[in-house]
């Protein structure tokens, strides 16, 4: 596919987001493509898709699309952001989508961060600083695109490889913490990842999802304290992270098939 016209730079804005983008529903005339500084963003549409970012990641708003920015407003939200036209954007964007923005190799991410970066200290008006501006989004774009592209054998493979060492240290979270009341934003934090993207990423890649994992840790081990025989039912529920004994039972009882003071 032949990119032979560069992107149209409209505008190219470092600034701190308002929270009432946050409260409604709007749209752009332009593309924008968002650069998170700082903080964390949920861009959600209406049909209830929702595409988390943070700190060092980016993410399309596509000219027309009606969206909202959800976020924090406790917390401080810096997004770098480049509204744009293309000549080529309906063939660029029936390949490119926010979804494989969520998949970019660490090397397209680094190369694109560095762009961001000059391009957010080297802002100017003159004709020179516009054409030098098309110049660096045409190379996002680009950077973008053939990730985008790769055989995708190659692709998923790497992608995979990232999601299995992410559960992994997720399991791993869960199976020295699952004595205290610990969620799955808690694991999500220490993981540097968006709670949403890591429970997706956990039911696809485990044969669990987040929660049924969390049970199945704290059930096993329940087990063994009451074939220990000195600890009543109320205490068990305590040390396997549950504060309400009874709910504790019905938990126990769906998925052994008996209560625990039976089964102890």
């Amino acid at each position: 596919m032949k990119f032979n016209v560069m992107p149209e730079t409209i505008s190219v804005s470092d600034k701190l987001f308002d929270p009432v983008w946050k409260l409604k529903f709007h749209a752009n005339p332009t593309h924008e493509l968002l650069h998170v500084v700082r903080g964390k963003l949920e861009l959600t549409y209406r049909d209830g898709t929702i595409f988390p970012a943070e700190a060092g990641d980016t993410l399309f708003n596509f000219a027309g699309k009606e969206h909202k920015d959800v976020f924090d407003t406790g917390e401080e939200l810096e997004i770098f952001y480049i509204c744009f036209k293309w000549k080529h954007d309906k063939q660029y964007f029936n390949i490119v989508d926010n979804h494989k923005l969520t998949e970019l190799s660490a090397n397209t991410t680094i190369e694109m961060r560095k762009i961001f970066d000059t391009m957010r200290f080297d802002a100017g008006n003159s004709e020179i600083d516009r054409v030098l501006a098309n110049s660096r989004l045409m190379n996002i774009l680009m950077l973008i695109y053939r990730d985008a592209t790769v055989p995708a054998v190659n692709k998923e493979a790497g992608v995979e490889n990232r999601h299995k060492k992410m559960i992994k240290k997720a399991k791993a979270y869960i199976d020295r913490s699952f004595q205290k009341a610990i969620s799955l934003e808690e694991v999500a934090a220490h993981l540097k990842a968006s709670p949403f993207y890591l429970s997706r990423i956990f039911s696809r890649e485990s044969d669990f999802s987040f929660v049924e994992y969390l049970t199945e840790v704290r059930m096993n081990e329940a087990k063994k304290l009451l074939r220990d025989g000195r600890y009543i039912v109320a205490d068990v529920a305590m040390m396997v992270g549950y504060e309400d004994s009874t709910y504790f039972s019905r938990v126990f009882k769906k998925r052994f098939g008996c209560s625990p003071g039976k089964f102890r």
